[in-house]
């Protein structure tokens, strides 16, 4: 405490909380923290080999509640990160004001966006959100909304505060099939097309 005399023992009245820190995923630098340890063999990403995932690091200029709620709202993807906005064929312009389902769980909760795509069926999204800051979201479908995607994979976010007014997000991406894996190209171009640029 450099504002503190050197004989001062205020020092043995204050502390500062620690929680237990593992490493993993340690080829995108991840250091791990938590108030309750957890193993890193518990969070799927870190179980995927180094060929089947990416993570990168984008800033935002928000407070971490605006930032975490805008990743957690579905309904926004048909007008804020839409490339087709003109284009009635592309999945989230036939319904922008999708379904929701929710079910609370003791992580956070679950919810199920449905779309309906008249003659087509409908097109569903399941996202979790685990408290405080983290939500994840398959992404099982091509995104014309039928067929199976190139790349079937896993999607998330943490959202970590810097301050007040800023925000750090961690976006993970893995595929859970062992048969495809994420290539650097492929992943370099699905940064690119939500804008963010790699970061090492």
């Amino acid at each position: 405490m450099p504002s503190e005399p050197p004989d001062s023992l205020f020092k043995t009245k204050v502390t500062i909380n620690a929680y237990p820190t593992w490493k993993a995923a340690t080829s995108s630098g991840s250091t791990w923290t938590a108030r309750v340890a957890a193993p890193a063999a518990e969070l799927r990403m870190v179980r995927a080999p180094k060929t089947h995932r990416g993570v990168s690091k984008t800033f935002e200029d928000a407070n971490y509640l605006q930032a975490l709620e805008g990743g957690l709202d579905t309904a926004h993807s048909s007008f804020a990160h839409n490339e087709k906005l003109g284009d009635m064929n592309w999945v989230r312009n036939r319904d922008g004001a999708p379904r929701l389902d929710v079910e609370r769980t003791d992580y956070g909760y679950t919810y199920v966006s449905t779309r309906n795509l008249g003659a087509d069926g409908k097109y569903v999204r399941v996202y979790h959100y685990v408290m405080p800051a983290q939500q994840m979201r398959g992404g099982v479908t091509s995104w014309t909304g039928t067929g199976k995607a190139d790349v079937p994979r896993l999607d998330g976010h943490m959202w970590v505060p810097i301050d007040d007014e800023s925000t750090c997000v961690f976006n993970m991406i893995w595929s859970y099939d062992e048969n495809v894996p994420i290539t650097p190209e492929w992943y370099a171009g699905d940064e690119a097309r939500w804008g963010a640029a790699p970061t090492t």
